[in-house]
């Protein structure tokens, strides 16, 4: 018989919710199972980071084909280690000279599921911190996300300082997923200490992100976008 979707049940879990994984289904109760739904949902649970490993099992009882239940199985990080990540690299370009990248990513700041993010990136024109803060995913995928940002830049005399702070409402869970955005931004341009400029914005954008391809994890042909729209709001920026 055909199999249709049954409950979800989630083993393996120590540090999260249950519903951090039900969050993600792409599957609603009683229509029939999909291949390339599960692969979507494996792949969603694994990009939050929340875990190492995924792996999805439909009840085989022809019995429960009319609501099969779904086996989800997670692996969590190391025991007794948070799941903590640090990328760090060292680069030379010819532009702005030597530099060095530090990532972080924290999937459970404190004990919240709540996803922490800072990029500090430093060379010789550039020095730039970069901070997010992610909600964990409600239902329907959908999650919100905090930024702010320091950065100065020293290019041929001209610096300029900037400030900015962002919120993001966010579904998909693609690489780069849809969004609707705010963000507020400071800007003070000086050059050579005689001429100096202070610019100001409220920002607000819509992003949406599509494909339609044969496979979701080894996509042979297709089609992948992303349409992006934005403003500065009238009377609260100066350009």
């Amino acid at each position: 018989p055909i199999f249709h979707a049954g409950p979800t049940v989630v083993s393996g879990l120590k540090r999260y919710p249950a519903a951090v994984v039900e969050n993600l289904n792409p599957l609603r109760t009683g229509e029939p199972y999909d291949a390339l739904k599960l692969d979507l949902f494996q792949r969603r649970l694994l990009e939050t980071r929340y875990f190492n490993a995924v792996h999805l099992a439909i009840d085989p009882d022809p019995a429960h084909a009319a609501r099969a239940p779904l086996n989800v199985r997670v692996i969590h990080e190391i025991d007794g280690q948070p799941p903590a990540f640090i990328d760090a690299g060292v680069a030379f370009n010819t532009d702005t000279r030597l530099g060095v990248t530090v990532d972080y990513s924290n999937a459970d700041i404190f004990d919240s599921a709540w996803r922490f993010r800072p990029r500090l990136n430093l060379n010789q024109k550039e020095q730039e911190l970069q901070l997010n803060l992610d909600t964990p995913p409600r239902p329907g995928a959908v999650w919100n996300s905090y930024s702010a940002r320091l950065q100065r830049r020293d290019i041929e005399g001209e610096v300029t300082r900037e400030a900015m702070v962002g919120f993001a409402h966010n579904w998909g869970l693609e690489s780069t997923p849809s969004q609707m955005l705010a963000s507020a931004h400071l800007e003070r341009r000086s050059v050579e200490g005689l001429v100096t400029e202070d610019n100001y914005a409220v920002f607000v954008g819509y992003r949406k992100t599509f494909r339609t391809t044969d496979d979701l994890v080894s996509p042979r042909h297709g089609v992948l976008g992303t349409a992006e729209i934005g403003t500065s709001v009238p009377g609260l920026s100066s350009r």
